[in-house]
């Protein structure tokens, strides 16, 4: 999955906003932006940048991932790339 998300933004920056580790959980809250060079699902490329925003929750287990639960704002980040919707 992630190797199609690159394809669709190779300039794609990640800022960490913040980073909470307790027990055996990691939060990551962080912003991406970058331009949408290739197809992401039926999005065609639009050559637009786009910026969102999304948490990450890592539970760890003998130092390495055993899940992740993630959550994004998918609609916020298709609106700036499709530009204006009716």
């Amino acid at each position: 999955m992630m190797d199609d998300f690159l394809s669709s933004f190779p300039d794609l920056e990640y800022t960490i906003d913040d980073l909470i580790v307790e027990n055996d959980k990691v939060v990551e809250r962080y912003t991406a932006s970058g331009t949408q060079t290739g197809p992401l699902g039926d999005l065609p490329a639009s050559g637009r940048s786009a910026t969102w925003t999304g948490i990450n929750i890592f539970r760890i287990e003998c130092g390495r991932i055993a899940e992740v639960w993630s959550e994004v704002d998918p609609l916020a980040r298709n609106r700036q790339l499709i530009g204006d919707m009716p």
